[in-house]
């Protein structure tokens, strides 16, 4: 704001020295730099601290996260003066690059300084920095000093400087120092949480809503968020990372494909590497970065124990000040390297001999062991060829893994052994057999519970374990009857005594017998249990299972506030302490996904979901797989994208179909259904209807009194619809009463709503009777839980009738129409705005928040005075269609007639003011 890049007017009546100005020269802020609103000084709550300490790798943004904070200084009045720090820096040139700065301000403004001229004849570095701060404290503003890069800082004069800075500063001066990772600072005020915020590379890695943004600001829509989140998994939040995959994908003629063939060993990430790592280093330091890279984590005692000829101490400090490829905790002396370098380093370590890669695995293994770090232990005494090792190593921890949710690295081991030794090696057994129960692997499964039925048959808590794996297996395979088979003998003969994680595991298994019985608020007290008793600080698998079904039973229930409160918390927790793409936190994101599009999200559950659903088809619970495929299509669908939906929708079905499980092939059918008649499309959804119908009674869904009333439900609702669509009034009035009592029953929140609304409306139309209650009930059911998409997408007839019934109350249908004008966010439970803000109107997004892609199409020709007859044409649809369009149209803008509808839509920002 005041600062001024002219050399002349920043020296005023003083001449500073022209390498003092240059360093004083804030770098520029590269158009492309998507602003980080997380790492804001107001919102990190740091902006009143004296200093602020950003210590990171190279490669982490620390500089671009500087200038942000300059800019977002400046334009709050602040005189800001930067320093980029060298060898030569001391107390007195920091003293004259504030002062300097301050003098030009002090120029500009018509006034005199003795900032400088106070310097002249000083010898005392620290004499002047105390007149610095004196005459600071009389300046009517705030002035903040920038130092960059002070790991380039020679001994430790400049150290000295920024602690009496620190200590000493008034009231309106702030400190913000940042330095790379490995730089040891003599500056022991930087350790007093009292005076300095602490910023480090765990703060600055993007998240996942970042890195979207970013390529988002990059490529547009040429990257879809599903391949945005992909990126993001590779890159690990590394702000370099994802700096070189765009500038890879920029050269691709197809992003989609080069999205899928990252790597770094080859193309544009391995020439940077080789250009700027491996060329710059001295030999002996790219060796040993080298041979460290086949380490997951790396210790200092590792390396001295591997590699006794290096200065292990001496490397390590400088390769992580000096490179950019080191993720190090806090307060720990354990680092990791990042994936992409990783990859790269390791095709290096991959040309070693193979004798020198077998003593560094042998050694490793040794020294892990030792230190009982068992899963690192086994994996290189498979490096080094000693299977009969690793196996044994690996039987003392993969319990232990799958316990905390690595299902995957469980997998693998089981996949890695061969059966024999699986069959032989019975401390492997109960892992395996848990882990393979809740991926779909139910053969696998049931031949090693086999194992452990006949092998340890007399041990009762052997043998009630080998029950649990069973039912969870049946459970995760959609098979409730032979899951409660399994467990029923239990609930009515006591278990035996268990250990604190299988009692735990018992409970998730009664809480989801409840949830079977439709005993919800049961289920949800059992899981509640269960997430409560976690014993440690971080998330498990069991836990993690709990706290997904409790946000699963809100949602069964219809309380979209109470599971969005809730899943939000539990689904950060668990993506911190197992990673986002573990199967617990794929299914809480399916929940989480689908409470926020029911409560009027678009951009968000999409995000949310993106880059998951492979790992939700693979380890996921039906409800978890049919609330991530329906929520992908209904999101596809409000983007315009039917044909995606369609697409999704027909996978979900092929998917039952190959598992043999008719509970997704009848969920995809359902919404199909429901899609095609919308836009009233008589053949495809008899055809479909038959399709159900045949499902519905056939042998797999027949005779099944365990989920008979989920399945009337459906094909009842379905039918419904499809009887709406041909105005038999009567019909549907019979198949919505039938679905009511199968959703009173299962005690389905939302969908007891939905179906009051859809009898309202056949009611209204067969009987001509009043039918206002039926109206006025559902809106207060679902105003209650934040049902946004169920009152305004459910029919628009019921929407007609809504409108009507909240004129007589205090709330207006108006109100959620137009607060779905912001989709990044659920409608609020706060009272909702009754205008919409213009500029809102302007740019567009009250109109993609209010109306689906195709109803703005049909609006724009609408506007342009053409009839349905001639917008069919135009449009290549059925009149039907259309018709169908038009009276949702003129429901959602509260109009009479066509001109009406144009009318009110230019009022509202939705069509061009332009327009014909």
């Amino acid at each position: 704001m005041f600062a001024s890049d002219s050399v002349s007017t920043r020296m005023g009546s003083e001449r500073l020295d022209p390498q003092l100005v240059l360093k004083t020269t804030p770098p520029r802020m590269s158009d492309v730099l998507v602003p980080r609103a997380r790492l804001s000084l107001d919102r990190m709550g740091v902006s009143h601290k004296p200093a602020i300490f950003v210590q990171a790798p190279a490669g982490f943004g620390k500089t671009s996260l500087l200038t942000q904070w300059r800019r977002s200084a400046q334009a709050r009045g602040a005189v800001v003066v930067w320093l980029t720090a060298d060898e030569y820096d001391d107390a007195l040139r920091v003293a004259r690059a504030i002062g300097g700065m301050l003098a030009s301000v002090k120029a500009q403004r018509g006034g005199e300084s003795a900032f400088l001229s106070g310097f002249r004849g000083q010898d005392s570095g620290i004499e002047v920095l105390t007149e610095l701060l004196a005459q600071i404290s009389n300046l009517p503003f705030d002035v903040v000093a920038i130092i960059d890069n002070v790991e380039r800082a020679r001994g430790d004069r400049l150290h000295e400087a920024l602690g009496y800075l620190i200590r000493n500063a008034p009231a309106n001066f702030q400190v913000i120092v940042s330095s790379r990772s490995g730089t040891v600072l003599d500056i022991p005020e930087i350790a007093d949480q009292n005076i300095v915020a602490r910023i480090s590379s765990g703060d600055l890695s993007f998240t996942y809503d970042e890195t979207i943004s970013v390529i988002a600001k990059h490529f547009g829509d040429k990257v879809s968020i599903e391949g945005a989140g992909r990126l993001h998994e590779q890159t690990e939040g590394w702000p370099l990372g994802l700096q070189l995959v765009i500038a890879t994908l920029r050269k691709s003629l197809d992003v989609q494909a080069a999205i899928r063939g990252i790597s770094a060993r080859a193309g544009d990430i391995q020439r940077y590497f080789v250009e700027n790592l491996i060329d710059r280093l001295a030999p002996d330091l790219c060796g040993f970065l080298t041979r460290i890279s086949i380490f997951d984590l790396i210790h200092p005692a590792l390396c001295a124990a591997v590699f006794s000829a290096y200065d292990v101490a001496d490397l390590l400090g400088r390769l992580e000040r000096d490179t950019p490829v080191f993720l190090r905790a806090e307060g720990s002396q354990w680092m990791r390297m990042h994936g992409l370098a990783r990859d790269f380093l390791l095709t290096r370590f991959d040309s070693l001999s193979a004798e020198e890669r077998r003593r560094i695995s042998e050694q490793a293994c040794k020294w892990l062991g030792e230190h009982q770090l068992y899963e690192e232990a086994a994996r290189h005494a498979l490096l080094a060829g000693q299977d009969d090792e690793a196996y044994a190593l690996a039987e003392r921890t993969l319990y232990q893994i799958g316990y905390r949710g690595n299902i995957s690295e469980v997998l693998k081991w089981i996949d890695r052994l061969p059966a024999g030794e699986l069959k032989r090696r019975q401390s492997l057994w109960t892992a395996a057999a848990w882990c393979l129960a809740v991926t779909n692997r139910r053969g696998e499964a049931e031949r090693i519970i086999d194992y452990i039925v006949s092998e340890r048959g007399g041990d009762g808590g052997q043998r009630f374990e080998a029950t649990l794996i069973s039912a969870v297996a049946a459970n995760f395979d959609d098979q409730p009857e032979r899951f409660r088979q399994s467990i029923d003998p239990w609930i009515v003969q006591a278990p035996p005594e268990l250990d604190e994680k299988t009692e735990r595991i018992f409970k998730n298994v009664l809480g989801s017998l409840s949830f079977q019985q439709y005993e919800i608020g049961k289920a949800r007290h059992m899981w509640t249990q269960v997430a409560k008793s976690v014993s440690s600080d971080a998330e498990d698998y069991s836990s993690g299972f709990a706290a997904f079904g409790v946000g699963l039973a809100y949602l069964w229930e219809g309380q979209f506030r109470m599971a969005e409160q809730h899943l939000r918390a539990a689904l950060t927790r668990c993506e911190q302490d197992m990673g986002r793409r573990n199967p617990i936190a794929c299914m809480m994101a399916a929940v989480l996904a689908a409470t926020l599009w029911e409560m009027g999200g678009a951009q968000e559950p999409q995000a949310i979901l993106s880059y998951r659903l492979d790992v939700i088809e693979r380890a996921g619970v039906p409800e978890a797989i049919m609330l991530a495929y329906l929520a992908l299509a209904r999101l596809a669908v409000n983007a315009g994208q039917e044909p995606r939906a369609l697409e999704y929708l027909d996978s979900m079905i092929v998917l039952g179909e190959a598992r043999s499980m008719p509970r997704l092939q009848i969920s995809g059918l359902c919404e199909q259904i429901r899609l095609h008649t919308r836009a009233c499309r008589p053949e495809t959804v008899a055809r479909l209807s038959r399709k159900l119908e045949a499902i519905c009674q056939g042998p797999h869904v027949a005779n099944r009194p365990a989920i008979e009333p989920w399945v009337t439900l459906h094909e009842r609702r379905a039918f419904a619809y499809q009887a709406l669509m041909l105005r038999e009034w009567t019909q549907a009035v019979e198949h919505l009463t039938s679905a009511a009592r199968c959703a009173d029953l299962m005690g389905l929140g939302r969908d007891s709503v939905e179906i009051r609304l859809l009898r309202a409306v056949a009611l209204q139309h067969s009987t001509k009777i009043d039918v206002s209650d039926l109206f006025r009930e559902s809106l207060s059911l679902a105003r209650a839980s934040g049902m946004v998409r169920t009152l305004l997408e459910t029919h628009p007839d019921a929407l007609i009738g809504l409108r009507e019934i909240s004129q007589q109350t205090d709330f207006r249908v108006s109100d959620l129409l137009h607060a779905l004008s912001a989709p990044e966010h659920p409608v609020s439970e706060q009272p909702l705005k009754k205008e919409v803000d213009k500029t809102a109107k302007r740019s567009g997004a009250y109109a993609d928040a209010l109306l689906t892609s195709k109803e703005r199409e049909i609006l724009g020709l609408m506007a342009a005075n053409m009839s349905n007859k001639e917008i069919a044409f135009a449009l290549d649809i059925g009149a039907g269609t259309v018709k169908w369009h038009v009276k949702n149209i003129f429901a959602k803008l509260d109009a009479g007639n066509r001109a009406h509808a144009v009318k009110r839509a230019h009022l509202l920002g939705i069509v061009d003011t332009t327009a014909k």
